[in-house]
Formats: structure tokens, C-alpha cells, sequence
């Protein structure tokens, strides 16, 4: 697959995701609305992004010859879309950082296949999800004092 492709395609991926989380926000009143809503936006800005990068890039690349190395990863496709939809529906019921954690942890063991040694692959993920997570926790709770979405956990 020419890499314009799949630039394109992440992009409307990264777009569709945007539109269902913006189709199941329940409207919250007041500060509530910025976390949501600039999460929403800031994926949808990264869907726009790709799709136009695919576009500028499909006018000078040259279309890719079928090789083993060109095919689609439609299992690491099917991974993310499947994990995406699970992230969204666990984000009510286990709370934003939980969810978070669990989502980023999993989509980095499942994609990060370079790294053939399992423990260094957990122990990246573990870290790569806590850091992340916890850089998001100082952001928006700490600094500006923005709610997250609230679970049984966390």
C-alpha cells in the first residue's frame, strides 16, 4: 500500500472516531465541556492532517510495487478499531485514566511487534501508558483544573 494511502486512511479513521465520540458526548454544562470537546477536536485535527498529508504526498510518490513488505496490516487495523471501540465504552464505566491506561498499554504491546522480548515489550508499554496517562492527569486535573470522566476505578 503507497504510504499516501494509508495516510489517507488513518486520517478517515482518525475522523470517523472523532464524529462517534462526538455522537455519544451527553452534553455536559460548563467546564465539563472543554476536556471532551478538545479531546473530540484534537482528534478530529489529526484526521485532517493525515488525510491532507496523504493528499500532498499522493502527488509526487511513485505507486508502491506488491511486495510482502506493502500489504495492509488490516490485523493491526482491526486491532485499533476494535480497541478504540472498547476504549470508548470503558471510559463510563472503569474512568478516563483506567481506560486510558489500559488502551494505551494494550495498543503498544499489540503494534510494537520490533520488539521480540516480552518483557521489555510490557515494560515499555507499562511505562510509555503511565507517563502518558499521568502527564494528562497534571494537565487538565491539576493545572487546569478540568473534571475527567469519572469510573469505578479511577
Amino acid at each position: 500500500m503507497r504510504k499516501s494511502t494509508a495516510d489517507i486512511l488513518a486520517g478517515v479513521s482518525f475522523l470517523v472516531i472523532a464524529f462517534i465520540f462526538l455522537v455519544q458526548f451527553d452534553g455536559e454544562e460548563g467546564i465539563s465541556r472543554i476536556f471532551p470537546l478538545g479531546l473530540i477536536s484534537f482528534i478530529a485535527l489529526g484526521g485532517i492532517w493525515c488525510v491532507a498529508k496523504g493528499i500532498w504526498r499522493r502527488k509526487t510518490e511513485q505507486p508502491a510495487a506488491f511486495s510482502s513488505e506493502n500489504k495492509t496490516g488490516w490485523k493491526r487495523v482491526g486491532i485499533i478499531a476494535g480497541l478504540s471501540i472498547l476504549y470508548g465504552i470503558a471510559i463510563p464505566i472503569l474512568g478516563f485514566f483506567t481506560s486510558t491506561g489500559i488502551f494505551l498499554f494494550t495498543a503498544f504491546y499489540a503494534l510494537n511487534t520490533q520488539i521480540s522480548n516480552v518483557t521489555v515489550r510490557v515494560g515499555r508499554g507499562l511505562t510509555f501508558a503511565i507517563l502518558f496517562s499521568l502527564a494528562i492527569w497534571v494537565s487538565f486535573v491539576k493545572l487546569l483544573n478540568v473534571p475527567t470522566p469519572a469510573g469505578f476505578l479511577f
